[in-house]
């Protein structure tokens, strides 16, 4: 598992945060991510994945990233939430939890 950081998006705006998706220190390589079926995130409680969210989870299979756009999903303020990303391939039609990290979704900006 790779180490707990926090990707941080504000509701409402286009905050948009990158993922590489890695195995044993290195990205996956194009055949690799292309063989990933549906990439989904649990977030407070809730199951997002690219199926349904296709321009909320977006893969790239040339550098073996996915870009998370909060807005996208509709995510709700949350904030220190652990978040994981489950990736689904034809040996793990169940899902395989891939990573966890820490996710807030802030509220309106501070006015000025």
């Amino acid at each position: 598992m790779a180490d707990v950081q926090t990707a941080i998006g504000q509701q409402g705006r286009d905050n948009s945060f990158l993922l590489t998706i890695l195995k044993n220190g290195v990205a996956l390589s194009q055949a690799e991510m292309s063989s990933v079926t549906n990439f989904e995130i649990r977030f407070n409680g809730e199951y997002y994945d690219s199926d349904t969210y296709p321009a909320g989870i977006v893969p790239d299979n040339s550098t073996g990233t996915i870009t998370i756009y909060p807005f996208e999903l509709g995510l709700k303020v949350a904030t220190d939430l652990k978040t994981e990303l489950i990736l689904y391939d034809p040996s793990h039609i169940n899902g395989l939890v891939w990573t966890q990290f820490q996710m807030k979704i802030l509220g309106d900006a501070i006015p000025v």
